[in-house]
């Protein structure tokens, strides 16, 4: 539950600590860490192998795109990196468990912000706080793989935060650069999650290319000597095509020009996200209207990588349907089995990639529904209340002198 308090500097928002929430928010800490304490030796290991490669680099002063092609993001993760490994030597704190330990702090910050927006939205800050710390894709990911797609998602948490309290619009530009700047995958999530701010289509296309301006710049000092690195290793970076999605009835590795299938397919998911966000209502619900972002990425995309199921995560557990209920079982099986802990669903991975996509399509039409009813019913009673104002205009009228 959550209260609110009219306070000098505005409204302060308490949320109430009772027993059972105390036991759950534990719980989810303790399976983070666990997960991170025991280091299990999965296909995940590459990625934490390549963070202390980066490490090693970063210890050195060396330039992370000229000494290594494991890092593909904007330099920010690399000293990220940097103060982990220092903080790991100085505590002799294994790399997974420091690594980790970080990004369960980045899900911590997460549910701070969900029960900020809840309440702002009306809407139950316990369940949302609670349908995000337990979920089992968020506890993998951060525990037991240890990608920071989840500090990207936060960036993005917080520019909807700041519109929501009614900041400059400034800041909400500052926040999904952030994103950004973390995470080239959120490259397109400002389009949605700025439309409070920029309710103009104009006016949020260029805000948005702004928003790539960080990134871009951040690269500048590495540039000289690692161009090719850069150019390869990042600006053209993607994710392996797998039988995922569309790649399910156009196989990239039947095709007879697989490259050129696969820029298509690239072209129709940058058509989907940009086509999307242009077609959103001015006035849609700002939370759904985010929440669009990463399904239509997970709709589209002809690659895939496990940490992708994260994305609608933190924004889904605002509401947690059916739909959110039915895509985390999925895509919790769909982990499980790709990190052996379940035998046999790595066999079958092709069908459990289906479902996925499958659950996601229906989270999107469901989403879609309900942002064009909201619409409807607007333009309906807005349509109601200028009937009855010209009715009363020509009462007014028809109403004897005297």
């Amino acid at each position: 539950m959550g209260c609110l308090y009219p306070g000098q500097r505005g409204t302060v928002w308490i949320m109430k600590l009772d027993r059972s929430l105390l036991l759950l928010l534990g719980l989810g800490l303790v399976a983070r860490l666990l997960y991170a304490w025991l280091d299990l030796q999965t296909y995940a290991s590459f990625d934490m192998e390549s963070y202390q490669v980066v490490q090693g680099i970063v210890r050195h002063g060396g330039n992370v795109y000229a000494e290594t092609s494991r890092y593909n993001y904007s330099p920010l993760w690399s000293w990220i990196l940097g103060v982990l490994d220092f903080f790991q030597r100085a505590t002799g704190l294994r790399a997974h468990l420091a690594i980790c330990g970080f990004l369960t702090g980045v899900d911590a910050a997460t549910c701070w912000l969900l029960a900020r927006l809840a309440i702002a939205h009306g809407l139950s800050a316990r369940h949302a706080v609670l349908a995000f710390w337990l979920n089992p894709i968020s506890i993998l990911l951060t525990g037991l793989h240890g990608q920071f797609d989840n500090l990207a998602v936060l960036g993005l948490l917080a520019c909807l935060w700041v519109q929501s309290t009614g900041k400059a619009r400034g800041w909400a530009w500052a926040c999904a650069s952030a994103a950004v700047l973390v995470k080239q995958i959120v490259l397109f999530a400002p389009l949605y999650t700025l439309l409070r701010a920029f309710p103009g289509r104009i006016s949020r296309l260029a805000v948005w290319a702004a928003c790539t301006l960080p990134f871009f710049l951040s690269l500048a000092p590495y540039w000289p000597g690692a161009a090719k690195g850069i150019t390869y290793h990042v600006l053209l970076y993607s994710s392996q095509p797998e039988l995922y999605g569309l790649t399910i009835f156009f196989p990239i590795s039947r095709s007879r020009d697989p490259m050129l299938l696969l820029h298509e397919l690239r072209t129709v998911l940058f058509i989907a996200l940009i086509g999307g966000s242009m077609l959103l209502p001015k006035r849609a619900d700002a939370l759904r209207a985010a929440l669009l972002a990463p399904l239509v990425f997970l709709a589209f995309t002809p690659g895939f990588a496990m940490q992708y199921l994260i994305l609608p995560v933190a924004l889904g557990a605002l509401r947690a349907g059916k739909a959110y209920l039915a895509y985390t079982a999925i895509a919790t099986v769909t982990l499980l089995g790709a990190y052996q802990l379940i035998p046999g669903v790595w066999n079958v991975m092709w069908y459990v990639l289906a479902a996925v996509w499958a659950s996601v399509l229906v989270w999107l039409g469901t989403e879609v529904r309900s942002i064009w009813q909201a619409h409807l019913a607007g333009r309906e009673d807005g349509d109601q209340r200028h009937a009855l104002v010209d009715v009363d205009h020509a009462a007014g009228l028809e109403r004897p002198a005297g």
